[in-house]
């Protein structure tokens, strides 16, 4: 998909482009609407370019799930979900340490996999979560800076073999976390889930 103002909607079911060379461009002002439980596969890499938008988690279930290939932010991606009580889960790695991911929507965007790295994580509004398995000393997020909107939380979960008092490394910064919020509040539960909230 390529162009201006083009949409295309996934339900549950994959697009499979396994050759060597093959890519998916979703190109500037494009949105690809994913239902269900969708795999999104490119043998030669998927481009997400500035301007495009991914939504999800606005079906009849509480979350939809996206599972892709390695993928490269090229400007500022949108990923965007407008129900408060759904989550699109994007299981895959984005890499390259390059563009925006910007969270838009005041629903749940959760990360499961460790080693994505953009240039700028911009949660704009709702919340972004991240699964941490096994290896306590992987991260699942580097970035040069991180904007956090009023209202905006970041959670944290799955603390298989974590020890008590031992440190997660969800996020590592470059430089400091700016936005627009007055505050910030850090929480959580003895083997459970972590958070950060800003208001």
């Amino acid at each position: 998909l390529y162009g201006l103002n083009e949409v295309a909607g996934v339900g549950t079911g994959s697009l499979d482009l396994r050759g060597a060379g093959s890519t998916f461009t979703l190109g500037s002002g494009a949105t690809l609407s994913t239902g269900g439980n969708n795999t999104l596969l490119a043998g030669g890499g998927i481009i997400l370019s500035g301007g495009s938008t991914v939504v999800g988690g606005n079906g009849p279930n509480d979350s939809t799930k996206l599972n892709f290939s390695p993928a490269t932010l090229t400007g500022e991606v949108s990923f965007r979900v407008d129900n408060p009580d759904q989550t699109l889960v994007l299981n895959g790695v984005f890499t390259g340490g390059t563009g925006t991911f910007r969270k838009d929507g005041p629903g749940q965007v959760l990360l499961t996999q460790t080693g994505n790295a953009v240039d700028t994580l911009n949660l704009a509004a709702g919340s972004l979560g991240f699964v941490v398995g096994s290896d306590s000393s992987a991260v699942n997020l580097t970035a040069n800076s991180v904007t956090l909107g009023a209202g905006t939380m970041i959670n944290v979960s799955g603390f298989h073999g974590t020890a008590l008092g031992e440190s997660v490394p969800l996020i590592r910064l470059t430089n400091a976390i700016t936005g627009n919020a007055t505050s910030y509040e850090v929480g959580g539960e003895t083997g459970g889930g972590d958070y950060l909230s800003a208001t």
